[in-house]
This record gives structure tokens, sequence and C-alpha cells, in this order.
């Protein structure tokens, strides 16, 4: 009779991409060897080849799961949102700084992986499709804001949401990596997105700055 997978499978698989994420996060790329990640997941090397044939499989598997756990952040933060457009594209944006220790470590494993993107094309395929998907995504809510009667933005002939969406994502973008590396609070990159949001939105940067977003 042939052997199903052990009952273990899924729990030896989730701590090897785990302690792959760890090795990227504390050594960088160079530190992403099955010896190492094996050592950090108590597992034997041979065991770490057993579910990842080779080190392609093992980046692909570990920056699925920071981006498995991107989404995962976007979905519990709508949840708590006014079902407005704007709401909705503020939420996914504010999801882009990081705040948490968490947060933090999968920005940082992130970056690591889009530079090695560069030169992988596959991880380069990945990483264009899940900014394709959230770029629609904010598009999409993008152009339900423009459809609001007297937008500001529509009269001063602003009307395109994708031009918007691609300005409040690099805006995004370039503060979580202010924030990355120290060179801004992320209390101020929020107070900063604030502000771009309510550019994005017609609104007067003044109320934006003044008013928060409550966090």
């Amino acid at each position: 009779m042939a052997r199903g997978r052990g009952r273990d499978h899924d729990v030896v698989r989730q701590s090897i991409i785990d302690a792959a994420g760890t090795a990227v996060e504390q050594g960088g790329l160079e530190s992403l060897t099955f010896r190492r990640v094996a050592a950090a997941a108590d597992v034997s090397p041979g065991r770490v080849q057993h579910y990842f044939t080779d080190r392609a499989r093992l980046v692909q598997a570990c920056f699925d799961a920071v981006q498995d756990r991107a989404r995962s952040r976007v979905e519990a933060t709508l949840a708590k949102v006014e079902p407005s457009p704007a709401e909705v594209v503020a939420a996914i944006l504010r999801t882009m700084i990081p705040r948490s220790p968490e947060d933090f470590r999968d920005l940082r494993v992130v970056t690591m992986f889009e530079t090695l993107a560069l030169t992988e094309p596959a991880l380069g395929r990945a990483l264009l499709e899940g900014h394709a998907e959230l770029r629609m995504l904010l598009v999409d809510q993008v152009a339900l804001v423009l459809r609001r009667p007297g937008s500001v933005l529509e009269a001063a002939g602003i009307t395109s949401p994708e031009m918007i969406s691609d300005g409040l994502l690099a805006t995004a973008g370039g503060l979580a990596s202010e924030v990355l590396h120290r060179h801004l609070g992320d209390d101020a990159a929020h107070r900063v997105l604030d502000a771009a949001l309510a550019c994005g939105h017609g609104k007067s940067t003044t109320d934006a700055t003044e008013g928060g977003h409550g966090e």
C-alpha cells in the first residue's frame, strides 16, 4: 500500500519556510542555504531538500509566505474600516508602512527578495504579479472615489485612477523604505501618507495632517 503524506508534513514544511525567513532576515540572502535553514528548523539538511528540491523552490516558498502574510494584514485591516472606497484605499496603503516588529521583519525580507528578483526570473514574475494585483485593487477603488460629485481632482482635470494609484503606491513604498532604514519614524510616515491621501482624494492637506488617521 502506498504511503500518504505524514500528518506532520505541513507543519514541518511551514517550520522550514519560517526558518528560511528568519535566516534571510538575520543574515541576508547568502544565509539561505539548506544547511543553515536546517539548523534553524532543527531538522537535517536532507529533510529540507526533501520538501524543497533546490534553493529556488525554497526562495519562492519563503517569498510566497511573506506575501500571504501581507495579504492577510490587508484583509484584516479592511475588515475594520467603513466600506467606502476612500477608506479601502487608505487601509491598503497604511499596511505597507511597518509598525510592529513582525511588519519590520517581513519588510526586510521582502526588500532582500526584491533585489534577488532582478536576477531570478521566476521571483521577478511573482513580484510583478503581486504588484499588479495590488495596483488593480487600488485603481478600482480610486475610480469610485473620483465619481463623487464635485471632486476637486476632477475640477483640476486629474481624472486618471491609474495615475493617482501609481502616485500613492510610490509614496507609500518610499515611506516604507524611509521607515525601514530609520530615516523616518512610523508615526511621521503615516502623517505624510495621510497628506498624500488627502491630495489623492481631492481634500485639504491641512485637514488630513490635523486630523490624522486615529492610529
